[in-house]
């Protein structure tokens, strides 16, 4: 698999977003009003902890981006990286979980996104197209999975 550019992005136990970035309370990262109405319920906590949109400015994401998204779960990042990316990037979301991708794919249907492709993937190979990303993420996954990925798909690019 080639891909432009690799990032990783650990939001595991005590490594977010305010760990890293000091915001003072004047200063606090205000989230988008489409990103609200993204957010289901139980992902309110965690998206005031580690803010969709300021991740994605710090990962340098735009439109037009094809993005790669490891173990995407229920969609907590995907929904809004397909919303920055928009109609003419794309993001593959996967997961080994194919209850998270049935939930994921209805999730996108709901919010009326077509510019993303779940993956049922194997806990060796993500399953992603070749040649296609400009960058690959994960979020909110655990560390054990994280070093295994990098040990059996990522060093392999």
């Amino acid at each position: 698999m080639k891909i432009k550019r690799i990032t990783v992005f650990l939001l595991y136990a005590g490594i977010s977003l305010p760990g890293i970035i000091s915001i003072s309370a004047q200063e606090s990262v205000q989230v988008s009003r489409n990103s609200s109405l993204l957010a289901e319920p139980q992902e309110v906590r965690a998206n005031e902890i580690q803010p969709p949109e300021l991740v994605m400015d710090i990962l340098g994401i735009r439109p037009g981006m094809i993005i790669g998204e490891v173990g995407a779960g229920q969609g907590r990042l995907t929904v809004h990286l397909a919303t920055r990316v928009g109609d003419k990037g794309k993001v593959y979301a996967n997961d080994i979980d194919p209850a998270a991708i049935d939930y994921l794919k209805t999730r996108c249907q709901r919010h009326g996104l077509n510019n993303v492709e779940t993956i049922l993937s194997l806990s060796d190979d993500a399953r992603f197209p070749q040649n296609t990303l400009d960058m690959v993420v994960m979020a909110s996954t655990t560390m054990l999975t994280i070093l295994y990925l990098f040990s059996r798909v990522f060093c392999q690019v």
